[in-house]
């Protein structure tokens, strides 16, 4: 075990994510008799219904690490370097690094397991589990931006609840628009269908750029409490815009239909094809 390491393990709840995100993605695997086997978008689909319930676990635990290093007796050591960001982002990255390794080999287990042959899709396929990926690293940059301005108890809890929110506000794929929070975690068959590259490339952007700027959201300190800086106003004014604004110019279809001519029938009448 490298210094940093334990020493991440000492401090840090991030780390620790990893053993219950780990129990659900195996639950996750198991859980119905495995019905996604067979089919690769309903696969990669499918592996996102962990997501619910890790994303505000992950912002929970995210926001709990960014109070501490922002409480008083601490917060004085990171405004004083030269780039404050830097401890918040070390923290975050304890969080965010192990939990998107185990989705991304539950996902290879579970292209394993399905036995399926090469995909024409692949590249959707591909774009697909990189965006969940982002994702994961979205929440634990949105809880980090909450424990910079309140109490490690308080901030955890505001954190998990508002992660739960936005995803019905942003992420049940039922209002019609752009919906950045939409992985889906499908349930039925995916036959039929493939994922739109605009839609993926929109989310990978707003996740990317709304995400740099909630775990780069300088704080300061005004009569011994943590309020944000000009910068951070506006930073966080650029991030509301972005997604409300998001949600009505960007492509509002998550999934194409894919018709593709059937290859395998049956002899017997009336003719079955597939």
């Amino acid at each position: 075990m490298t210094p940093s390491l334990r020493y991440a393990l000492k401090t840090l709840l991030g780390p620790w994510t990893v053993v219950p995100v780990t129990v659900l993605e195996v639950m996750n695997f198991l859980q119905h008799g495995m019905p996604w086997r067979g089919e690769t978008l309903w696969t990669v689909d499918w592996f996102a219904i962990a997501l619910f319930i890790v994303g505000p676990l992950l912002a929970g635990a995210a926001a709990v690490d960014a109070s501490r290093l922002s409480r008083a007796g601490s917060i004085h050591l990171v405004l004083a370097t030269s780039r404050p960001y830097r401890p918040y982002l070390r923290a975050a990255a304890w969080c965010a690094g192990p939990v998107p390794a185990v989705h991304l080999v539950t996902i290879a287990a579970a292209i394993a397991v399905s036995g399926v042959p090469g995909s024409p899709h692949r590249f959707g396929l591909a774009g697909a589990v990189l965006v969940q990926s982002l994702a994961v690293c979205w929440y634990v940059a949105f809880g980090s931006a909450i424990g910079r301005l309140a109490s490690p108890l308080l901030a955890g809890a505001t954190a998990a609840v508002g992660a739960f929110t936005l995803i019905h506000l942003l992420g049940e794929g039922s209002t019609g628009r752009f919906e950045p929070l939409a992985l889906d975690g499908a349930t039925v068959s995916r036959l039929g269908h493939r994922y739109a590259p605009g839609y993926l490339l929109a989310q990978a952007a707003l996740f990317l750029l709304t995400g740099a700027l909630m775990i780069l959201l300088p704080v300061r300190l005004r009569s011994g409490r943590r309020v944000l800086t000009l910068g951070g106003t506006a930073a966080l004014a650029l991030i509301s815009a972005v997604v409300v604004a998001g949600q009505y110019v960007l492509p509002s279809r998550r999934l194409l239909a894919n018709a593709e001519t059937p290859a395998d029938c049956t002899a017997s009448a009336p003719a079955a094809c597939l």
